[in-house]
């Protein structure tokens, strides 16, 4: 009887170290399955870097994100900055500049075209000879285009400054006169102009006039002399 007993424990005892084996290799199985798993996922996450990784370089890689990115940022209509005002040539003591919203008009002597000099209709295409016009005189700036063209008044009613911003990032300017019959435009020293507009200027000493601001690539609003040099 004794014996039976002890063959009983020995079977339950051998019977349950057998299912105790058999649920840790279950979970071992189980495991080892899931790092599988993890690890091919890993794997794929990796060629899917080097997939993008390879087409980045291919198209030019980060420099050609970069390229795009400041291409958006050209296009974004750049606005006055007061923590960012270069009054150094304008001989005025800023305090604070606001876009006018005042619209300059040129008068019915002078005309200009903005962008490409040919224009599409209906009936076919002109190329027109000129940039800018004053009367019958035409002008032209070596192949650059007009981006916008801007006046500042100077000294009488009919005595204004003609200021054009190209598409190189550059300003030419000439002085018009009631009498003029020949502009002489010059280049203004300034760099990556990507925007001209009227702005009001408030000085220090409260006084407020009306120049044209500049805006740079690098976000300054340059304000204009009141004696373009």
């Amino acid at each position: 009887m004794k014996s039976k007993i002890t063959l009983t424990i020995l079977i339950v005892v051998i019977v349950f170290l057998g299912a105790l084996s058999f649920f840790f290799g279950y979970k071992y199985l189980d495991s080892d399955e899931k790092i599988n798993e993890l690890t091919a996922q890993v794997e794929s996450l990796n060629n899917e870097k080097q997939e993008i990784e390879t087409q980045l370089s291919q198209e030019g890689g980060t420099d050609g994100i970069q390229n795009e990115v400041q291409t958006l940022e050209k296009l974004i209509i750049p606005k006055v900055d007061n923590s960012k005002i270069d009054a150094s040539n304008s001989g005025l003591e800023v305090e604070e500049v606001l876009e006018s919203g005042v619209s300059k008009t040129i008068d019915n002597t002078l005309s200009y075209i903005i962008g490409p000099t040919t224009s599409y209709y209906s009936g076919g295409e002109t190329n027109y000879d000129f940039q800018f016009r004053l009367n019958d005189r035409k002008y032209t700036f070596d192949g650059k285009q007009i981006v916008d063209v801007q006046t500042q008044s100077h000294g009488t009613a009919t005595s204004a400054y003609i200021i054009v911003l190209l598409d190189d990032g550059t300003i030419q300017y000439a002085l018009k006169n009631y009498d003029t019959t020949d502009l002489q435009f010059k280049e203004y020293d300034l760099k990556d102009v990507v925007r001209i507009m009227q702005v009001a200027v408030k000085t220090t000493n409260g006084r407020i006039t009306s120049r044209v601001g500049a805006i740079t690539s690098d976000g300054y609003t340059h304000i204009l002399p009141y004696d373009m040099p």
